[in-house]
């Protein structure tokens, strides 16, 4: 279940960035707004359905699945951040404001991963360090790129 970690890691650290640097360059800051808190329900609609099948599996097959709760964290701070999209909706027009927001909520989704391992007594094994050096690589291209 570590590649189920690893996953998670590179489409909020890969994929979203991304997505966020190529819309930006053809679309007004307002619709790629818009359109990039949709697909982080959407993503947050996925983080459930996993989390349901793998604790489903968890209770009928006995198994440590450790992850499950660490996607859990995910998927709350996800359905924060798409709850919060009423209050971002003016401030957006500020192009370096809405550059912070999009810094931070990247930072809030992947925050809560370590302090959920920190908190849960995780220990960080060879394919979790993997997804960890991952995202932090995929925050570091994002931060450059702009």
């Amino acid at each position: 279940m570590n590649f189920y970690l690893l996953a998670i890691s590179i489409i909020f650290g890969f994929l979203y960035p991304l997505y966020t640097k190529t819309a930006t360059e053809y679309q007004n800051s307002f619709e790629v707004f818009v359109f990039r808190e949709i697909i982080m329900a959407g993503l947050s609609l996925i983080l459930i359905l996993l989390y349901y099948i793998g604790l489903k599996h968890y209770i009928e097959y006995k198994l440590i699945i450790p992850s499950f709760r660490i996607t859990f964290l995910l998927f709350i701070v996800s359905l924060l951040l798409v709850l919060t999209l009423p209050s971002y909706i003016y401030v957006l027009k500020e192009n370096k404001i809405a550059f912070f927001i999009t810094q931070y909520k990247i930072l809030m989704i992947l925050l809560p991963v370590l302090f959920g391992y920190l908190f849960f007594g995780e220990k960080l094994n060879n394919m979790q360090i993997i997804s960890w050096l991952t995202s932090l690589f995929g925050l570091v291209l994002y931060y450059y790129q702009k």
